[in-house]
């Protein structure tokens, strides 16, 4: 389903460093200049003569700058204009680029004569290549265009997320698909279409079943088909034929009591008809704002990063955390054989897709006496 978000032009505020920028851009009214700055709604919120000036202007602008332009030849401290040689204020001003972009990403761009660029052979200006942000006076127009695209993705939400949530959306790449499923979600907070609740939550749902799939491949946890049930083990210690191994915790109890509410309010909210015992899709259209959701959200990611920590376990670390009870009686015990390039233990079949067995394995079976599991049928 497609997401919409307001995505209008809005102006770019731009603070530009040159020695000369007077005669550059005479209070930017050449017609020129003038014509592409309001093309590309670009505003000139202040002009810095040196690296002192930039700093001042930078102090008290700086939470709403959204790009720098400067010369490669400029003085540090003087306004006056610089020698031909003196780039000590460019220097200093490459030195702090980091520490602006720390917080909040403002593109730097450099705009010079191209006879500056020969006095640098030690990769001063890797920044402004890598990035493809350094242009030669008379080429504003090729510069203006690149300034307002630059800073349009800084501001798309696509971009803001993936700084923000880096390490989540990581974690969640680990598993094929809940990647590129956590990036939806996390764009839903920029989206004003909430008619169908179940295409909000029914995904999130699933990134949390395939990390426990995942982790009952890893042996993690039991062999425990439902997720309620894989719950109540992980908040409890306990559930049928499993239990924790003594002062072992294989999640964290904050973490482990999140999932139990993660999974009333997304198996409710995944559906619009049925015994819903908490109307999660009435509450939402009702109050039409997406906290709850929020909420599963910030979860769901908590869970990623949880995987991604315990998926680095070995078999047998993870393993030591969970035990068969000791009343626990196994039907038949024997050794994995091939028969027909089938995989069996006496006279059962083994097609559990959640477990890999290899011929020669020594396997405990207990007969399942019920309606056909899910996962075989």
């Amino acid at each position: 389903q497609k997401k919409s978000w307001n995505m209008e032009k809005s102006i770019c505020n731009v603070i530009w460093v040159d020695d000369d920028i007077d005669n550059i851009c005479p209070e930017f009214g050449s017609s020129g200049l003038k014509n592409y700055l309001k093309k590309e709604k670009i505003e000139v919120i202040g002009k810095a003569h040196s690296f002192v000036e930039f700093k001042e202007l930078m102090a008290n602008c700086k939470d709403r700058v959204d790009a720098i332009i400067t010369d490669a030849n400029f003085n540090d401290v003087s306004r006056a204009v610089a020698k031909d040689n003196d780039f000590k204020g460019l220097i200093k001003m490459l030195g702090i680029i980091e520490a602006y972009n720390e917080r909040r990403d403002i593109p730097f761009y450099l705009y010079s004569g191209k006879g500056a660029y020969f006095n640098f052979q030690n990769g001063e200006l890797d920044y402004f290549d890598i990035n493809g942000r350094r242009f030669n006076k008379g080429d504003y127009e090729k510069m203006f265009k690149r300034i307002r695209e630059d800073v349009e993705h800084i501001n798309s939400p696509s971009f803001r997320i993936r700084k923000k949530y880096a390490k989540e959306l990581e974690a969640a790449a680990l598993i094929e698909g809940n990647g590129e499923c956590l990036m939806d979600a996390l764009l839903y907070d920029y989206s004003d279409e909430w008619e169908k609740t179940e295409d909000y939550f029914n995904p999130i749902r699933k990134i949390a079943e395939s990390i426990f799939d995942e982790c009952k491949t890893l042996r993690i946890i039991p062999p425990i088909i439902e997720l309620n049930a894989i719950s109540r083990f992980l908040n409890y210690g306990q559930y049928e034929n499993y239990s924790l191994s003594e002062g072992k915790e294989i999640m964290p109890k904050p973490l482990a009591r999140s999932l139990w509410y993660f999974l009333d309010i997304t198996q409710d909210g995944s559906h619009k008809k049925g015994d819903l015992k908490l109307g999660v899709d009435k509450y939402v259209r009702d109050t039409k704002n997406i906290n709850l959701f929020r909420t599963i959200l910030y979860i769901a990611m908590d869970l990623c990063l949880w995987y991604q920590k315990v998926s680095e376990y070995s078999c047998d670390e993870g393993r030591l955390k969970w035990q068969l009870k000791p009343d626990y009686c196994f039907e038949y015990t024997g050794v994995v054989k091939k028969i027909d390039g089938k995989l069996v233990c006496g006279e059962c079949l083994l097609q559990d897709k959640e477990v890999e067995y290899t011929e020669g394995d020594e396997v405990g079976i207990k007969l399942y006496k019920g309606k056909a599991l899910r996962v075989n049928n």
